[in-house]
């Protein structure tokens, strides 16, 4: 299943319209720059992973989020593979307004 899921990933360039209305309908500030949620997922061994049917500690997947800020653009290529034993998950992207509102938060 991982490396399927690493080649889609692989296999695809991310890219969205820019943002042209605010959350009310209204005509956006601008610039909008666009983060884009990323996850990296890996299995660890680390306390808080369940014991096997022996009691021994077995590994188990932990997930670290960031988002990767990439300004304006709106177009850009995955990243590289990665690591052996590391898979990425990438959201949609986010549109932040110069105000700090999100488009993936309620409007304010």
């Amino acid at each position: 299943m991982i490396p399927s899921l690493l080649a889609l990933i692989a296999a695809l360039t991310i890219s969205w319209l820019p943002v042209t209305l605010d959350c009310l309908g209204g005509q956006e500030a601008q610039p909008v720059t666009y983060l884009v949620p990323f996850n990296v997922g890996e299995m660890v061994w680390h306390p808080g992973c369940p014991d096997d049917a022996d009691g021994n500690r077995q590994e188990c997947a932990t997930w670290t989020f960031s988002e990767w800020d990439v300004g304006e653009a709106t177009t850009f290529e995955d990243p590289p593979d990665p690591p052996v034993g590391q898979v990425y998950m990438r959201g949609d992207a986010i549109a932040v307004d110069p105000s700090g509102n999100r488009s993936d938060k309620p409007c304010e």
